[in-house]
């Protein structure tokens, strides 16, 4: 039976539904014979397996991976899957868009995408102007949905005055044991909105692996610890984890997480264990570091670089540091205590460009929100 995105939005509060993630032969300077192949091979197991929404972005892998979706593509029924992918904020402009959906659609072998999601808000470019050319792609059926990742829930209704006889049918925001902002307002809107709610990196970089916590529910159940954390992610049931893997073996085990009954007792004990620490950290005291799991992406370690923007990154540090200024709040940043460093109390690890444009607002002399993770 073909899957539809309105069948998905009228069942999904029923029935937990994961999806899977795009990433991981590597961008195409890195990448083998062997990871490609491996990752086009661990897709096909998820699809078998019923995970059959697929997730990708053209700067996942400088558009790598939507040509190795584009390969699994071609070895199954399309009908059978619900592709996602996005276009990037320096493609938010009218002529951005059209042009970013033409690329996907080559890169991805297809003639239509069934949520197209704006990655980031841009400021530097109206949002009506994006909507323009969403409703235009509805119309040529380019694009079946359209979808929105990293909006506030006031930037959602917003676009949502643009749109012609449609509406946004999907959130993706990041949600973790650590990071669970979208709990305050985004939740409760998709549930009285009837909006998919996507939640990405959900192993927050792998992180919470070797928390004693997790792991001692892991035995208890005789299960992963990522199964876990899916299983905990899924309890509110319109949560669709976006789970990346390399392995067959993690693939089988996210497919079978949705199985595992964790007692309202441990549920409870998890949302108690993990909850946001947000505080007012002085900027001075924060370590940028020069690493990310994933090589294309891009990280300025100094002020200087992010004025000026050297690998052009929109919306630019600068240009977010103006929407700061006029009161735009932005979500917290995520820290770590620094325990190898007498320099830095903490450890930059999640929002970079909304730290560098905090600064610039304030000249680093204002404290910046940010959450304190517990990783152990």
């Amino acid at each position: 039976m073909s899957l539809s995105v309105q069948n998905l939005i009228d069942c999904h509060l029923d029935n937990p539904i994961i999806a899977q993630g795009s990433t991981g032969a590597g961008s195409k300077h890195i990448a083998t014979d062997a990871s490609i192949k491996n990752k086009i091979e661990v897709l096909l197991c998820g699809i078998k397996n019923g995970i059959k929404i697929i997730d990708t972005a053209p700067s996942y892998e400088d558009g790598h991976a939507e040509e190795i979706v584009g390969q699994v593509i071609q070895r199954i029924n399309r009908d059978n899957i619900i592709l996602c992918t996005k276009f990037e904020p320096d493609s938010n402009s009218y002529h951005g868009v059209i042009k970013s959906v033409d690329q996907s659609l080559k890169r991805l072998q297809t003639d239509y995408i069934d949520i197209y999601q704006a990655h980031w808000p841009n400021p530097e470019i109206p949002i009506s102007e994006t909507m323009r050319a969403l409703n235009e792609l509805l119309d040529q059926g380019k694009i079946r949905y359209i979808g929105v990742c990293n909006f506030t829930k006031n930037e959602i209704i917003e676009a949502e005055k643009y749109l012609k006889n449609t509406n946004i049918v999907s959130i993706q925001a990041e949600y973790n044991l650590n990071n669970r902002m979208a709990e305050n307002e985004l939740f409760q809107f998709c549930k009285l909105n009837r909006k998919l709610f996507f939640a990405y990196n959900l192993f927050n970089q792998g992180r919470l692996k070797k928390n004693s916590f997790i792991v001692s529910l892991a035995n208890k159940y005789g299960v992963s610890v990522h199964q876990i954390i899916i299983n905990w992610s899924i309890e509110n049931n319109f949560v669709i984890p976006i789970l990346n893997s390399i392995s067959k073996d993690h693939t089988l085990q996210n497919a079978k997480a949705i199985n595992i009954n964790l007692t309202r007792k441990d549920i409870y004990s998890i949302n108690n264990k993990f909850r946001n620490q947000t505080k007012l950290i002085d900027t001075k005291d924060i370590q940028v570091i020069d690493y990310d799991i994933d090589d294309t992406h891009k990280i300025y370690t100094n002020i200087d670089d992010a004025i000026k923007n050297k690998f052009k990154i929109k919306p630019s540090p600068v240009s977010l540091s103006k929407e700061i200024e006029k009161g735009r709040l932005l979500k917290p940043i995520d820290l770590v205590l620094n325990k190898h460093s007498k320099n830095s109390k903490y450890l930059l690890l999640h929002g970079r460009i909304r730290y560098w444009a905090w600064v610039i607002a304030y000249n680093g002399k204002k404290p910046i929100p940010a959450n304190i993770l517990d990783l152990d």
